[in-house]
């Protein structure tokens, strides 16, 4: 199920993963891991990990194998060379109807 979708999951980015604390109690965070997406810029009101309203102005479609969480931050380029940080704000699923299993992600920053 998705297949259509799947198949436009080809585009690169990068995120960060949390990996703990440092002793000043600032997250820690991993070198770049590589994955590809489908990005949609549009802007949605949703609730976010901590409960609060929240516009989301991008969502990132990534294959459902892509091990991405609430605390990670995702780098998207932006138009130009911009390179800008955004925190993963929450994760909603696509879920196969036949099977019952996770067939896509989809990141909200």
């Amino acid at each position: 199920m998705y297949q259509s979708l799947e198949e436009w999951v080809k585009f690169p980015f990068t995120f960060r993963r949390i990996q703990g604390k440092t002793a000043s109690g600032d997250k820690k965070y991993s070198e770049p891991v590589e994955a590809l997406c489908y990005r949609v810029d549009e802007t949605e009101l949703i609730t976010n990990k901590r409960g609060d309203e929240y516009v989301s102005r991008s969502k990132l479609y990534v294959p459902a194998t892509t091990e991405i969480s609430v605390d990670d931050f995702v780098t998207l380029t932006t138009f130009g060379d911009a390179i800008i940080d955004k925190e993963v704000q929450r994760i909603a699923a696509f879920y196969d109807g036949n099977e019952g299993e996770k067939s896509i992600s989809v990141v909200y920053l």
